[in-house]
């Protein structure tokens, strides 16, 4: 589930595709639908989907509370299981995704973290957590706030040991103008794209590399770069 907040209600993503957004109160049991993409029956069986929850949802702007963004991820098994880290922006007054971005990379110690460098990140509780070479390269989307106006800090969990706090440039406004009016699409369409994306990477690995994740022929052409504040880390293992 991803939370967000929007005229003084705790709204959750249910899930993302299909749309489903459920109003929770803690004087209240049972959380009310709020909005469900139409034809869909709950509850949803999402063991097979690609594209997942994530960070928390935030207004892109302190003047904008209809676009929201965060973070979400996708499980995707090549060889080893990888969990990409995506960005999403809904827009929460037609409910729908109009953006869902190339995975992210993640730089760390001039690497990307996971991607072809044999990087440790050293001991985590007795934990040895080496990015690449471990059985599952895990970065999912823990939280996300708004440091400026295309300024995003977001806190990724490695591999269910360590918490690393990173800047993202997310070019924001660009994304709502270029993506703003595109229709309401069919049901499976953001599953889809996330689950070709990951195959795409898991076939092109070492080019995906070195070239930003320029995807071809993918419709998102902005390539996001999450870059490491070293002064914060946390375990959680």
């Amino acid at each position: 589930w991803a939370p967000f907040s929007k005229k003084n209600q705790l709204l959750f993503v249910y899930c993302f595709d299909p749309l489903v957004i459920l109003s929770c109160s803690p004087e209240e049991p049972d959380c009310k639908i709020v909005y469900k993409d139409a034809g869909v029956i709950l509850p949803i069986d999402t063991r097979a989907a690609y594209l997942r929850g994530g960070s928390n949802l935030i207004p892109v702007s302190i003047t904008d509370d209809r676009y929201y963004v965060g973070g979400c991820h996708t499980t995707f098994e090549w060889k080893k299981m990888f969990h990409f880290y995506l960005v999403v922006v809904l827009d929460t007054v037609d409910w729908k995704i109009i953006h869902l971005s190339k995975p992210v990379r993640f730089i760390y110690e001039g690497q990307p973290v996971g991607w072809g460098s044999h990087i440790t990140l050293g001991r985590v509780d007795t934990t040895l957590v080496d990015i690449y070479n471990d059985k599952y390269i895990i970065q999912d989307p823990i939280s996300i706030m708004r440091i400026g106006p295309n300024t995003f800090q977001t806190t990724v969990n490695i591999r269910d040991c360590v918490s690393l706090l990173y800047s993202l440039h997310i070019p924001i406004q660009n994304i709502i103008q270029d993506n703003k009016d595109l229709p309401r699409q069919q049901l499976g369409y953001w599953n889809n794209r996330a689950k070709e994306m990951s195959d795409y990477l898991g076939d092109h690995i070492t080019e995906a590399l070195h070239n930003g994740f320029n995807l071809a022929g993918h419709r998102a052409s902005h390539t996001i770069d999450g870059r490491l504040i070293p002064t914060w880390r946390q375990s959680h293992c």
